[in-house]
């Protein structure tokens, strides 16, 4: 959890970042054959969240892989880690979503 607690943090000074901790990923919303968005319950309730871009960061157990039909690659790995860098230094997001939930 302390690393969710450093992105929570670190994104702070991003406007436009709304982090959501306790949402469960439920679903992923389809245009055609791209993915635009997230269905996701919070303790509020349900909600839709559209965006350009969706980051399936919901564990070894993925739901958004799933729906996504993506394969699971078994590496020998202890653990699942992917590190990557989406745009450019000069380009600047538009919307930007985070959802998390505990690890089970």
């Amino acid at each position: 959890m302390d690393f969710l607690n450093f992105l929570r943090d670190s994104g702070k000074r991003f406007c436009s970042l709304k982090v959501m901790m306790n949402a469960d990923a439920t679903d992923l919303i389809w245009s055609g054959d791209t993915v635009s968005g997230m269905k996701v319950t919070t303790p509020e309730g349900p909600l839709e969240i559209h965006a350009d871009l969706v980051i399936g960061c919901d564990g070894r157990h993925s739901v958004v892989r799933e729906r996504a039909n993506l394969e699971v690659m078994e590496i020998g790995a202890p653990m699942d880690v992917l590190w990557f860098r989406a745009g450019s230094v000069k380009a600047k997001a538009k919307v930007c979503s985070h959802a998390s939930r505990p690890a089970r």
